[in-house]
């Protein structure tokens, strides 16, 4: 029989999953922080699976899992974690120039919260965590508090 306080082994069993929590930063952006230029480039290559709609506030980029994902611009890392309303992992760079950029569902994450970073630098890898129906990039572009359509903003392909 089994006691209060034992310890039971599951043979072939997992541990329940357990997401990271998100940490986030709202304070200013440090000076010496890597600032964006406006001139966004493609965070990964890919199809679009899904478009920018009122109900759809950005761009969804289908990619095989784990496929690396860049920063569009420079800036700061704000938030960089587990998601609790469907991006899974996420990023959020700050820009220091009002443009805010969310990268959503990812395998992986190769920044923390308080890193600088550079266009182009790695920034993680595409999961399809959260909300998600397969491996893809959720990318965003926000100026202020308005989201807007990343098409307006990226080269074209």
């Amino acid at each position: 029989s089994l006691t209060v306080g034992q310890f039971l082994m599951v043979p072939g069993g997992t541990k329940p999953y357990q997401p990271r929590v998100v940490y986030a930063y709202s304070g200013p952006i440090p000076a010496s922080a890597a600032r964006g230029t406006g001139h966004f480039g493609w965070p990964v290559s890919g199809r679009i699976t899904q478009k920018f709609w009122s109900h759809h506030l950005g761009i969804d980029i289908g990619a095989p899992q784990g496929t690396p994902i860049y920063a569009a611009d420079s800036g700061y890392i704000v938030t960089a974690g587990w998601s609790t309303v469907g991006y899974g992992f996420m990023i959020l760079i700050n820009h220091g120039n009002g443009y805010v950029t969310r990268y959503g569902h990812l395998s992986s994450f190769n920044v923390e919260v308080g890193d600088s970073v550079k266009k182009g630098a790695l920034i993680g890898r595409v999961g399809s965590t959260g909300n998600s129906t397969g491996p893809h990039l959720h990318f965003e572009i926000i100026q202020g508090s308005a989201n807007r359509n990343p098409f307006s903003f990226l080269p074209g392909r």
